[in-house]
């Protein structure tokens, strides 16, 4: 799977993500999250696979956001609602996402962003490494994407 970098071209923390990918090589597929929304289906397989409460998939700064009312209407709702109105507008979501088979980056500070791209893109280097490369530098990244996997994995709520 390649990677999938989901944006509001408009939005500011978009913008310095992207960049930051490119200058850094990371490939990617671009997709608009107004054009393109994410389906029900994608919500539910990304939410699952971030381990975060569904809460935190939500533009909760948005204008969209507040004009529904939703920091209300949400405590009400069950996850299949939330879902389903997430994917009713991609200007609820919560961005820049990166989607790829190693994980999910819905962060939206930049530098945190660019922290998890890091050590993403360092775990991938490692299972991707020809085997006669210096054990001791396939340990380094090893263990250092595992200790950042393990400090960066968000708590559910």
């Amino acid at each position: 799977m390649k990677n999938i970098f989901i944006e509001y071209p408009k939005c500011s923390t978009c913008k310095k993500a992207k960049k930051w990918l490119e200058e850094n090589n990371i490939e990617f597929i671009d997709r608009n999250i107004v054009e393109e929304i994410p389906t029900v289906k994608e919500l539910e397989e990304w939410i699952n696979c971030s381990e975060q409460n569904i809460k935190k998939w939500f533009n909760t700064s948005g204008v969209k956001y507040k004009e529904l009312n939703l920091k209300e209407k949400l405590t009400t709702m069950s996850d299949k609602e939330k879902i389903k109105l997430l994917a009713s507008d991609g200007m609820l979501i919560k961005r820049p996402l990166l989607i790829s088979n190693k994980g999910i980056t819905t962060q939206k500070k930049a530098n945190i962003y660019q922290l998890n791209i890091l050590l993403l893109s360092l775990y991938i280097k490692y299972i991707t490494m020809p085997r006669k490369t210096n054990p001791i530098t396939k340990k380094i990244l090893l263990i250092f994407a595992l200790l950042s996997a393990k400090s960066n994995k968000p708590n559910r709520q």
